[in-house]
């Protein structure tokens, strides 16, 4: 897919003005000059810098379309497959909480081997063993609390 410079610019632009309006809302520590926002500001003030300087350099490919779309992701399995990448992301965010780290990521993960192409066969057990697998780990060995979920009652194992 090829996407416009321009576009590329717009996106860099409101995202590098939303993230200085959001980081100039962070508290100051008390008897210090500077507050936790200098970084995500300075580095968003780059982005800035790099959209304009994006945007003055796409005025040579004037009369470009700002987004082709190439002819393979025109079949209905590439949509497939890209939607189930966004849709697992969907299903993160809105039931993450609900029904835990665990449910959410067999169910993603499950779904994501399937659009690419996995047996099913395959993909169950690689999608509850590397859940549980990734579960363990963050949750033991990097003490990173996950939601549980629905599996609450059963935390000890997890």
């Amino acid at each position: 897919m090829r996407i416009s410079d321009r576009l590329w610019a717009l996106v860099f632009a409101v995202l590098g003005t939303a993230i200085i309006i959001e980081a100039s809302s962070f508290p100051r520590l008390a008897g210090m000059s500077v507050g936790p926002g200098l970084f995500p500001i300075a580095l968003s003030g780059a982005l800035l810098v790099s959209a304009v300087l994006l945007l003055v350099s796409s005025f040579k490919d004037r009369g470009q379309p700002w987004l082709v779309w190439p002819r393979e992701l025109r079949e209905p399995a590439a949509l497939w497959r890209i939607s189930a990448v966004f849709g697992s992301c969907m299903l993160f965010a809105g039931l993450g909480k609900t029904l835990g780290f665990v449910i959410v990521g067999i169910l993603a993960l499950g779904w994501l081997l399937l659009a690419f192409g996995v047996r099913a066969s395959r993909a169950v057990p690689i999608a509850v063993l590397m859940v549980v697998a990734i579960d363990l780990f963050l949750v033991r060995v990097m003490r990173i609390p996950l939601p549980t979920g629905v599996l609450t009652d059963f935390g000890g194992w997890l």
